[in-house]
């Protein structure tokens, strides 16, 4: 058979050749030409889920899942793995996928282990959310005792807080002085007047040369206490107000307690929800977060608030905070019950609450509400709204 390739050499004396049927015109012999293999398509990142079910990303970006039995398929027939995969950050599989595909990416296993990392955290965050469904399903089961009198159990909580269903499966023995040496630290924070609404980075440079701030060696726990000191007054009196409804109700909104978490959590550019609720793990139990908000509400929450902490500064806030406000139709607030300049936390969240009670939900549902913390929020208001 007569061959369709001409050979021809250029002014530079270099052969090229040209196809009489199809036009083309190359420097490479297509006498030596190799035929390109097709790329082979295999596994190149297996992402554990629930219940013995896996996720596939392939080197060409296709996916797929292994279910329990080791067999490949397309769809994840399972409720578990599928909620599992809703919370798990996107732009992060979207990465994941584009390294696969070979995405030029010098930390392309950093992004596999990232979420790896996330998936697990998230998994131990679900197992602590059925723990007690499950602990409420084996009491039902079992039959009760009659004439059987128990003792009441002495509570290590601090009076106020209920129990959380987040920490029925962190239950560690407790050592015989904690409760002294909380109560050393309660007196400690009230004794300097540390600002319940600030950080412990800040307050705990007030106290550090007092020898009673080394009875506890971890800064850590310390922390903890110091959170738990500062909810005390603030959670007591939502409770004493019995969140009636009508004229009087003095029941925070959603959003209130989950916004003053994020203010008092370290935000930087790269910070994201899962960081905000790791870092603050026993404020969402104390606050009981999960009774206001579900996963999903409190992702999308946390999300777009850290929008506003990440680009703007705290006067850039009070200033978006503030036009916001003057731009909302807002009427009469009542007074608040104590100077702003002189009032205490509980007086504060108390004067807050009230003012709240009367703004539209047009204002307490916007975002742009809780980009300030609940002390500085109170302080602005109270300096721009009239009072009756």
């Amino acid at each position: 058979m007569k061959s369709v390739w001409r050979e021809y050499r250029a002014p530079n004396g270099k052969k090229y050749y040209h196809n009489t049927t199809t036009g083309e015109t190359t420097w490479d012999s297509p006498y030596t030409r190799k035929p390109q293999r097709e790329l082979s398509i295999k596994p190149q990142y297996v992402i554990p889920l629930l219940n013995a079910w896996n996720l596939v990303i392939c080197n060409n970006g296709a996916k797929f899942y292994l279910n329990p039995d080791g067999d490949p398929v397309l769809t994840l027939d399972d409720a578990d793995s599928s909620e599992l995969l809703s919370l798990v950050d996107r732009e992060k599989l979207i990465l994941l996928i584009g390294v696969a595909r070979g995405y030029h990416c010098t930390s392309g296993d950093k992004v596999y282990n990232s979420v790896l990392e996330e998936i697990s955290f998230l998994k131990d965050d679900l197992a602590n959310d059925k723990a007690p469904l499950a602990e409420e399903r084996e009491l039902q089961e079992e039959p009760l005792e009659t004439n059987v009198q128990s003792e009441p159990v002495p509570s290590a909580l601090v009076s106020g807080y209920g129990s959380s269903s987040d920490g029925s499966d962190d239950e560690e023995e407790v050592p015989p002085d904690t409760d002294a040496n909380r109560i050393s630290y309660f007196n400690l924070f009230s004794e300097y007047g540390l600002d319940k609404y600030s950080v412990w980075s800040i307050e705990s440079l007030k106290i550090s040369n007092d020898p009673r701030f080394h009875i506890i060696s971890d800064d850590r726990q310390r922390e903890e206490i110091f959170e738990e000191w500062c909810c005390s007054g603030v959670v007591d009196d939502s409770e004493d107000e019995g969140y009636s409804s009508g004229d009087d109700d003095l029941s925070p909104t959603k959003y209130h307690y989950l916004s003053q978490i994020v203010a008092k959590s370290t935000v930087t550019p790269t910070t994201i929800f899962q960081d905000i609720k790791q870092e603050k793990a026993s404020l969402f139990k104390q606050y009981g977060i999960k009774q206001f908000l579900s996963k999903r509400e409190q992702e999308q929450f946390v999300s777009q608030l850290l929008f506003y902490y990440k680009k703007f500064t705290l006067e850039e806030r009070v200033q978006l905070f503030t036009k916001f406000i003057a731009e909302s139709r807002t009427g009469t607030v009542p007074s608040p019950t104590s100077p702003a300049d002189s009032a205490t936390p509980e007086d504060i969240e108390t004067n807050l609450l009230q003012m709240e009670s009367h703004l539209p939900p047009t204002v307490l549902d916007n975002t742009v509400y809780y980009t300030l913390d609940i002390k500085t929020k109170q302080s602005v208001l109270h300096r721009m709204l009239p009072h009756g």
